[in-house]
Parts: structure tokens; sequence; C-alpha cells
């Protein structure tokens, strides 16, 4: 029964670290329009579990802990049992870090780098359980903890900037949607700028030929 635990524990360690990095590689404007366009429980959850960062790592971090120390206690309790108090620490310390370093931590967060679409879709229904049970939890971290960090940290972190390839994808739908924002306008026209030639850009004014819109081809 204990090693059953100890199994569990693992692959509740694993399924923490690799909802973290899975998630954090989500941004919010894509997985609301994903939202809007497909819908589901699955893109529903990941959007809620969004919402806020700081309260989704908290709720990962205490579901991480919580495995990670109940799995590395039932193991020193097997490994004292069958090898002694002091080669069953040593031992069920060794083997407890390789397995949590190895197949808790690197392959799923490697697993969840290269596809976090998929594994955030997968893991999402079960953290959102998760995550609305720890409400209280999060209602402390709140009041309590977060004046304390941010304090501590300073600032306030916020989200990553966008890239390039994001911003012009914005620019592109709100094009497509017929949104006339100005800060959209410019960023469009810059990008528009990158697909025209030095030529282009570097014909003088001077030697610029314009036509009336209504001059017949015959005459062009």
């Amino acid at each position: 029964m204990s090693f059953l635990i100890i199994l569990v524990c693992l692959l509740g360690s694993a399924f923490f670290s690799s909802s973290e990095t899975a998630l954090m590689r989500l941004r919010g404007s894509e997985v609301e329009s994903e939202a809007r366009s497909e819908g589901g429980p699955s893109l529903h959850a990941i959007h809620e579990l969004l919402r806020s960062t700081s309260r989704l790592l908290v709720t990962i971090l205490i579901g991480n802990n919580v495995v990670n120390i109940l799995g590395a206690s039932l193991a020193s309790a097997v490994a004292v049992a069958y090898l002694g108090p002091q080669e069953g620490v040593i031992v069920s310390t060794v083997v407890m870090t390789l397995l949590v370093l190895v197949f808790c931590e690197i392959l799923p967060k490697a697993v969840a780098a290269a596809h976090p679409q998929g594994i955030a879709r997968s893991v999402a229904l079960p953290l959102y359980l998760l995550h609305q049970m720890l409400r209280p939890v999060h209602i402390l971290f709140d009041r309590a903890l977060e004046p304390l960090v941010r304090r501590i940290a300073g600032g306030d972190g916020g989200e990553a900037p966008m890239s390039a390839e994001e911003l012009l994808r914005l620019v592109r739908s709100a094009d497509a949607d017929g949104e006339d924002e100005a800060p959209l306008a410019i960023i469009g026209a810059a990008a528009e700028a990158a697909e025209r030639t030095v030529e282009e850009i570097m014909v003088p004014r001077t030697e610029v030929v314009a036509f009336s819109i209504e001059t017949p081809l015959e005459e062009l």
C-alpha cells in the first residue's frame, strides 16, 4: 500500500510540474480567442486559471509540495523498516531525489514546454477543481501573503511583454474584425513597412509621378 501511495505522489508531482510549465507558456489573449471560437470545458478552465497567475501558482505549489513531502516521508518510512534507520534514510533520500528530479521535474517540464497547448488542455479540468477547493487559501494569500511578497520582491510583476509575432497577429486580427483604433493602426502601418522594398522607400518625392484615379488606362 505504501508503494502505491508513493507512486501516486510521484505521478501527482509530475502532474503539477507539467501543469505549471504548460499554463505559464500560454497567453491570456490567445486563450480568450480560442475560448470564444471553440469553447469547451477545458478552454474555460484554462481561461479561469490564467485570470490570476499568482493564485494559480499558489494552487500548484501547494499540491506539488504536499505530494513531494508525503512521497518522501513514506519512502523514508519504508526504507527504514527494511534497511534500518541509518541506511534507510540515505537510500530513500537518494532514490526519491533521482525519481523526482528525472520523472517529476525534467521530463514533465520538457514535454509540457514542447506541447503547452495539449498538456494545458489535459490538466486544466482536474487542476481547476483543486483550484476551486483552495479558494479560502487564495483569499488568505491575497490579504496576508501577497502584500508581503510584493514588499519584499518590489513591483507588481505583470504579464511578460508580447513578442513581435504576437503583436502582428493582434493587429491582423483587429484589421479582420474591422477595428479602427489609432494605436493598432500605427502598429499595422509599421508592420506593412517591413514588407516594402528598399527601392519603394528610397524613391525621392520629386521623382514620383501621380495620376488622377479617373485617368483612362489607355492614357496611362
